[in-house]
């Protein structure tokens, strides 16, 4: 209810909606319905997992909104929004998922050509302690797209704790 108030508040301000441009057709390119593979690396060794994500522009076209499940035997489901906010210059973004009760907040850019975001995201390090997360989206073509998460290691370089590999539903 409140933010029905706030929203309805803001409109009195702002009748004037924002409407998508070039940072919007960025996000737009990675929509879609999505099969992949995910490695996690971890302290002792790595574990596959295999799912599906379903991407789609919002209506107005300013929002990516992201589901993603596993499937087999390993139970994870995953929603996320991301958007340029114009305001800050950046993207920006929420996630959450059944392997964390918090909601992760990213900021970051895209390249030029819109092919590479870059997001830096808090999370819960593995002693409950916050962690900066690197994520690196990278659209290699039309039908294949790459996510890479890295945490800074104990040597100060980064050091990649999962790599999905995407392609797109046919």
């Amino acid at each position: 209810m409140v933010h029905l108030i706030v929203a309805l508040s803001l409109a009195c301000q702002n009748p004037e909606p924002p409407k998508p441009g070039k940072h919007h057709e960025h996000l737009k390119a990675f929509a879609g319905s999505w099969d992949y593979e995910a490695i996690f690396s971890t302290g002792a060794g790595s574990s596959r997992s295999t799912g599906t994500s379903t991407e789609t522009m919002s209506p107005d076209g300013l929002w990516l909104v992201m589901d993603t499940r596993a499937s087999g035997d390993v139970v994870f489901w995953g929603h996320g929004i991301v958007g340029f906010d114009s305001s800050k210059g950046k993207y920006v973004g929420v996630w959450v998922d059944s392997m964390g009760d918090y909601m992760a907040l990213s900021e970051g850019e895209c390249s030029d050509d819109g092919k590479t975001q870059t997001v830096w995201t808090e999370v819960k390090g593995a002693a409950g302690k916050p962690v900066k997360m690197k994520q690196v989206s990278h659209l290699v073509d039309a039908d294949n797209k790459t996510h890479v998460m890295s945490i800074t290691g104990p040597d100060g370089k980064d050091m990649e704790v999962a790599k999905i590999t995407f392609t797109r539903k046919k």
